[in-house]
């Protein structure tokens, strides 16, 4: 019976493998037939055809047919064309298939879909019959309707709250705003709203090195020490300006170190450095890469050291007087910036203001930049053309190194995009600080360019930023997008606020428990245990225990759930569950040492 079952699987196992490698027979014979099309190519057209071919069309109400030699000489050796196609099915039996291709045409803006019938001839797979339907695109105010759908339903779950601008050929197509600039004054966006852009600033910073490169002031490969004599002398002697830009210099990151006291320093770069930053790597330079705030903030000294001018003079007259980027520029402390949006934090199911920082002094040259949705659209036009940075140097900027970051932006080639056949890049960067997010998103290779800034840190709840700009980015290649979802934590923290703990669990058990599928449920434990530590800070033990004991029925398998479950017990002075509770936290975690000291303080007690 082993031996039957045996042969039978291998015999599955070869069909198997036979329809694998004739599917992949016939994909080549598709990718000849649609890349032969858009590259003018004749002789992939006549590998991918069969000498029988034959186009159908209905044309004037009758039925029209080209042949293959008609269709192949229609095709101009070398002239390409704006068609990107990609495969939708294909289905094959024995020595017939059949396929069907979408033809996108952006010149004729019209989207083809061809059915092919494909025979097996002299052992390749050909095209013999072609016909095809078309549609006409969306309008612009389909897509513009469409766009607005997604992001008013981001706004709407409290994931997105700020302006957003998407553009494509290099001419903008939807800039619109969402919610409120403050919320004390019920102020809403606008397009001229100001918001703290974080680390996008780092794209700035490295295009002014770039440009005193190509002045010759200074070279990649120089060390820290070059310019900045003063500079530990361990990290500064070994560490190149390449190291700092591509993320790849091994520094401590200073700002995992952060608390209210670094957040509010008055000080000098030079003096801030000698304070904060430390003379020691994580690994060897240019051998890894992690990234780092450090770098960042050691460039922007650098650059004030070249060129005798504070950063933020240098910035504004390289880069925001020459695109006119009038409504960017450095945080100042105490500075009154007109339409500067207040930065919130969503906490409890209200927005509040988190604590204050010294963005000119905490974060500098790594992410201290405030700007709008048009100013940055000024800046992506740029990289089009040689006003700031010759060819040499943009390119520079935009290679991906270890592994897919470049110099102040992160570089991701993506093929076969959204299954359309075509390979596209990526460069992006997102930013947040201080109650806000950001993200900016550009694929040269069609000009289109997606900014969103928002001022409710909406980056740390339910997905990031650039999970919007990755909905937003099928819209504007005719695709079919997906509409987020209300997140778990959210509204449950809504209802708990505006009701109470025992109908927020209600709520959970009966409708969110229970629809599983409808909600988002990132970071779920975190955001449960967030509100259990709001109650158990309060002393208010009982809604504490409640939130925490659902979480660990949620997470059942987290040993920090059950640990902070056993911290509330113990704060509570409920002993035994306290123990319980530690010492599941043990069998999930054995190096919980925090638990192990837990346990032994009730055990003395006892």
């Amino acid at each position: 019976m082993k031996r039957i079952t045996l042969i039978l699987f291998l015999v599955l196992g070869f069909q198997n493998l036979f329809a694998q490698t004739e599917t992949e027979l016939i994909t080549l014979t598709l990718n000849d037939y649609i890349e032969g099309t858009a590259n003018g190519q004749p002789q992939r057209l006549r590998k991918a055809f069969h000498p029988n071919f034959n186009l159908y069309f209905v044309g004037n109400d009758s039925l029209r047919t080209w042949s293959g030699k008609d269709y192949i000489g229609n095709i101009k050796e070398g002239a390409k064309n704006d068609r990107i196609g990609k495969i939708i099915s294909i289905d094959f039996e024995k020595d017939a298939a059949n396929a069907k291709i979408e033809i996108d045409i952006p010149g004729r803006k019209r989207i083809y879909t061809d059915y092919l019938l494909l025979l097996k001839y002299e052992g390749n797979w050909k095209i013999i019959h072609k016909s095809f339907t078309f549609r006409e695109y969306p309008n612009q105010n389909e897509n513009k309707k469409k766009l607005d759908e997604i992001l008013s339903a981001y706004h709407q779950n409290d994931l997105f709250n700020g302006s957003v601008l998407v553009a494509k050929n290099g001419k903008e197509i939807f800039k619109k705003s969402y919610g409120k600039a403050n919320f004390a004054w019920n102020f809403n966006h606008t397009s001229e709203t100001k918001f703290s852009i974080g680390s996008l600033t780092k794209q700035f910073t490295a295009l002014l090195i770039l440009q005193l490169k190509q002045e010759g002031k200074l070279k990649l490969d120089d060390k820290i020490i070059d310019h900045l004599p003063w500079y530990f002398k361990n990290t500064g002697n070994k560490i190149t300006i390449h190291h700092l830009l591509s993320m790849t210099s091994g520094l401590q990151n200073y700002t995992d170190d952060a608390n209210p006291v670094m957040e509010r320093e008055e000080l000098a770069p030079k003096d801030f450095a000698i304070k904060y930053f430390k003379d020691t790597v994580r690994f060897e330079p240019g051998k890894n890469i992690q990234y780092c705030n450090t770098g960042y903030y050691i460039l922007g000294m650098i650059i004030e050291a070249i060129t005798k001018k504070p950063y933020e003079t240098f910035l504004q007259e390289r880069v925001f007087d020459v695109l006119r980027m009038k409504n960017s520029g450095i945080q100042i402390p105490n500075q009154l910036i007109p339409y500067l949006a207040e930065g919130y934090s969503l906490y409890m199911g209200e927005y509040i203001i988190p604590h204050s920082i010294n963005t000119k002094t905490m974060t500098y040259s790594a992410g201290a930049i405030y700007s709008t949705v048009e100013d940055l659209f000024l800046w992506d036009k740029s990289f089009y053309t040689d006003t700031l940075l010759n060819a040499e140097n943009k390119k520079l900027m935009c290679t991906k190194y270890l592994p897919n970051y470049g110099y102040g932006v992160a570089v991701n080639s993506m093929k076969n995009y959204l299954g359309m056949n075509k390979d596209i890049t990526l460069i992006s960067h997102d930013g947040g600080i201080g109650g806000f997010s950001s993200y900016m998103a550009r694929i040269p290779e069609d000009s289109i360019f997606i900014v969103l800034l928002d001022n409710t840190r909406a980056g740390m709840r339910g997905g990031d930023l650039a999970a919007i700009s990755d909905n937003l980015i099928p819209v504007l290649y005719n695709l079919k997008t997906e509409f987020p979802k209300p997140v778990a934590s959210i509204e449950l923290s809504k209802i708990i606020k505006s009701k109470s703990i025992d109908k927020g669990i209600e709520h959970f058990e009966n409708v969110i428990r229970a629809n599983r599928t409808v909600y988002n449920f990132a970071d779920f434990e975190r955001n449960l245990n967030i509100i259990g530590y709001a109650y158990l800070t309060k002393w208010d033990l009982n809604a504490a225990i409640k939130i925490l004991r659902l979480n660990t029925e949620e997470f059942p398998n987290s040993a920090n759930a059950h640990d902070s479950l056993g911290e509330a017990y113990y704060t509570n002075k409920q002993y035994d569950l306290a123990l319980h509770h530690y010492k599941k936290s043990i069998e999930l975690d054995p190096k919980n040492d925090n638990a192990k000291m837990m346990i032994e303080k009730i055990r003395k007690m006892k």
